[in-house]
């Protein structure tokens, strides 16, 4: 068989077995809120279940405490993960409008809902009623959907030992969206620890004469606290009288300044009409003086600039002829010394020339005495 169909096949098993399991222990749940507090008063500072260790509790362990000590009432199977619990919303939310006032609305059956408008803050009750045991302790958050709705659980996500009522929390939605909520919608996810052990929650242990016992510190948590309570409660000794979102006034404020600044503009475009259109007719009846004065200002400006012009061309008619003239002298002056220079250069070329003769007539002379001495020594030499 293939693994993948073995496998699904497994698990198909094994969820109905889940399934027939729960149901068959689902009427070992306290049947009403009376027989969930008279188990509490029973197991809430006993332990029952010595045999589960201190840890985040899983599914099944969850199930049997709850059994056991009546800590969740009511209590939904379906809703049970394998480490932690989902909580449906249920009971009185609060909020404050646009005016600053307080608004309230129950949501106690199907069909009530609310909406938790843009940049806002409800505080919302959930459905059951919670009695936590001396020995165990709850931590809670959004559920992941509602994350990323881009909404924020404003609280701290521990419930001590010891709380009894309902949980009412911040819910802020950060975003531009309007999100409407039911009674009965699961809103966060709970997880159940159990804390390290101590001996007052052992009876067979504790009841044994000559044991010191540590002392464990309980909480002096008041039961039956509303949502209104706590509100009401982190106001005092203040002069605030709501708890609202700020993003809201900014976003007025700062449309209040946008409009004053259309409005002082609007008035200044206007004001300056009004002085363009007075100063129209004083322009309209100058325009002609004006217009006379700027002609007479051009013809001044026309023969001024020919007169420069005459100028100008006068002056460079004189340094052209005095240029002219120079050029001439020059000329003339550099004609005369090349003239000097090339009747020199004759003369030297003259003399060389004079020179190179006489020298060819001494070698000429030199070289007929020359043949003469040799003559009279042949002949002497035959005599």
């Amino acid at each position: 068989m293939d693994e993948r169909i073995w496998k699904a096949a497994d698990d198909a098993e094994r969820d109905r077995d889940e399934f027939y399991y729960y149901q068959k222990r689902e009427q070992e749940l306290a049947y009403n809120d009376e027989e969930a507090k008279r188990r509490f008063q029973q197991y809430g500072r006993v332990d029952p279940l010595l045999n589960i260790e201190s840890a985040l509790l899983n599914s099944a362990d969850v199930f049997d405490y709850v059994c056991k000590t009546g800590m969740l009432y009511p209590f939904y199977v379906k809703d049970l993960k394998g480490a932690s619990y989902e909580v449906r919303i249920g009971g009185r939310v609060i909020w404050w409008d646009d005016e600053k006032k307080k608004q309230a609305k129950e949501l106690e059956k199907e069909g009530d809902s609310f909406e938790l408008k843009p940049n806002s803050i409800a505080f919302v009750t959930l459905e059951p009623y919670f009695r936590i045991p001396d020995y165990l302790a709850l931590r809670f958050n959004l559920k992941i959907l509602h994350i990323y709705k881009g909404l924020l659980l404003g609280t701290g996500p521990l419930v001590d030992p010891g709380f009894q009522g309902r949980l009412s929390i911040p819910l802020h939605n950060l975003t531009t969206n309007t999100y409407v909520f039911k009674y009965n919608d699961p809103l966060i996810q709970v997880e159940f620890t159990k804390l390290s052990k101590n001996l007052e929650w052992n009876v067979k242990e504790r009841d044994k004469k000559g044991i010191n016992i540590p002392v464990y510190k309980r909480n002096p948590i008041k039961p039956g606290r509303t949502v209104d309570y706590y509100v009401a409660r982190s106001l005092e000794g203040s002069d605030n009288t709501y708890v609202r979102s700020s993003i809201p006034e900014q976003l007025e404020k700062a449309k209040k300044a946008i409009e004053e600044i259309r409005a002082d503009n609007h008035v200044f475009k206007e004001e300056s009409k009004t002085s363009i259109d007075s100063m129209g007719q004083e322009v309209s009846n100058s325009q002609k003086h004006t217009a006379l004065v700027n002609m007479v200002a051009l013809v001044t400006t026309v023969v001024s600039a020919v007169g420069m012009a005459v100028t100008v061309i006068g002056a460079f008619h004189d340094i052209t002829i005095t240029n002219t003239q120079r050029m001439d002298e020059l000329r003339i002056e550099y004609e005369s010394k090349y003239q000097a220079l090339e009747d020199d250069y004759k003369d030297q070329v003259g003399m060389l020339q004079e020179d190179i003769r006489r020298l060819e007539d001494e070698l000429s002379n030199l070289s007929e005495q020359k043949g003469s001495g040799e003559d009279t020594a042949n002949t002497g030499n035959e005599q």
